[in-house]
């Protein structure tokens, strides 16, 4: 059982977005192109601890879950719903990105979670080259002073209502950059995918037990160029070991790639090598890895999963109602 602490949380939040007419519909829009420049990503040190605070009888605040993220997992800073508290050391508004434990990463606790972290464990780690420039800037302030203050008021100029016009604008010039989904297979179209392994509950073949499979395996060739779906930015390409033996386990190589103005994340796993690195802007069709059969696996594929926003959060969705016309629905 989780240790129960109790602590009275007087959070500064955000302001919430308010758009007026005639531009209601398009919120959702909006909150895509916000996302854009409204999370910073990171990287951490050691097992870090993220604690889930709802309000007790009293009206107090209190820790009502704990999840344990091992060191490596990257972790996103989401200004939309970005809280603090000065007295307590917390920072609230954080949600899990990716981490390297089977485990954790094939379950649904941390999906659709808004989690908070002390800031001495906040401080223990490593900003991704992924985040906005103003968000590093504020970031890298933080982690030398100490003060949070700076976090919170860039959150606030996100999301105020003097911003949003712009925001939008922005969103509609760029939305239709990269156009439809392409497969993740290089020059593969129409009826050329073949799925081997669908997305949902399965029994794992190789660990023999059930889990949730969060996207789908395709079949590939070692050596085959992947290119990522739409235009974006690489948050990280990583390699996933064992760190008693060394040797590759789970996802082996894999890559993550951004997309804010579609309000999605895609991973493309198993890879034999990469041919991009984290950071770096990608256009639809760019080949950014080799398929291969690294990890856990009982034959060269592409295991690809589309995450897609929700309530300021990503959570995983079968990549098969976005990629169902390049299918090959004969076998």
């Amino acid at each position: 059982m989780y240790k129960k602490i109790i602590i009275n949380l007087a959070m500064a939040m955000i302001t919430p977005l308010v758009i007026a007419s005639p531009m209601e519909e398009a919120d959702e829009a909006l909150a895509y192109a916000t996302a854009a420049d409204s999370n910073f990503y990171f990287e951490t040190s050691r097992n870090v601890k993220l604690s889930v605070f709802h309000p007790d009888v009293t009206g107090k605040m209190s820790v009502t879950s704990q999840i344990s993220v091992p060191e490596n997992s990257i972790l996103a800073v989401k200004l939309s719903s970005f809280s603090y508290n000065a007295n307590e050391n917390w920072v609230c508004g954080i949600r899990i990105v990716d981490v390297m434990d089977e485990d954790l990463r094939e379950s649904d606790a941390a999906d659709e979670q808004d989690f908070c972290i002390r800031t001495d464990a906040i401080k223990n780690t490593k900003l991704l080259e992924s985040s906005n420039g103003k968000n590093k800037e504020a970031f890298l302030n933080y982690l030398k002073t100490g003060q949070v203050k700076e976090l919170h008021e860039l959150g606030f100029q996100a999301y105020n209502p003097q911003n949003a016009l712009q925001n939008y604008q922005t969103f509609k010039a760029n939305a239709s950059t990269g156009g439809s989904i392409i497969s993740p297979l290089k020059n593969c179209g129409v009826g050329c995918l073949t799925v081997t392994s669908e997305y949902g509950m399965r029994k794992h073949p190789v660990l023999k037990t059930k889990r949730l499979h969060k996207g789908i395996d395709l079949r590939a060739k070692i050596g085959t160029q992947v290119v990522s779906v739409y235009d974006g930015k690489v948050l990280a390409t990583r390699t996933e070991k064992n760190r008693k033996t060394g040797k590759m386990k789970g996802y082996g190589h894999y890559v993550i790639v951004i997309h804010p103005q579609k309000g999605i994340e895609t991973l493309y796993a198993h890879l034999s090598g990469f041919k991009t690195s984290a950071g770096r802007p990608v256009t639809q069709g760019q080949t950014i890895a080799l398929s291969g059969n690294t990890g856990i696996g009982t034959a060269p594929h592409l295991h690809f999963e589309i995450h897609k926003r929700k309530n300021n959060s990503y959570v995983p969705v079968n990549p098969r109602t976005y990629v169902a016309q390049m299918l090959n629905v004969s076998l």
